[in-house]
């Protein structure tokens, strides 16, 4: 990857992210009604797009190659699926529990 489009990338993370800011800024300051069963308290869309942004970059910059990223998905499954296997399965159900504002 050339430095143009790693340029390009970082340039629309910080867009995102500034978005992101402000947007949680902007609506405590006016002290507007946020959902809190949609995202939380203080996260946003903006910020669930800037980090899969960032992730995206990094991961095209650490795998260049294409064949890798099945490689790298394989190994993110089986990661996971240890983690739930061996204690992540609490933490997943709290955040289920949590999808409509529960907790």
């Amino acid at each position: 990857m050339s430095t143009k489009p790693r340029t390009k990338h970082l340039i629309d993370f910080v867009i995102l992210l500034s978005l992101a800011v402000g947007r949680v800024i902007l609506l405590s300051s006016v002290k507007y009604h946020e959902a809190i069963e949609e995202y939380g308290i203080h996260w946003n869309f903006f910020f669930t797009l800037a980090f899969i942004s960032l992730v995206g970059t990094l991961t095209t910059i650490i795998l260049p190659d294409t064949f890798k990223y099945g490689i790298f998905g394989l190994v993110l499954l089986i990661i996971h699926q240890f983690g739930l296997m061996f204690g992540l399965t609490d933490y997943v159900r709290a955040l289920s529990n949590n999808q409509n504002g529960l907790d």
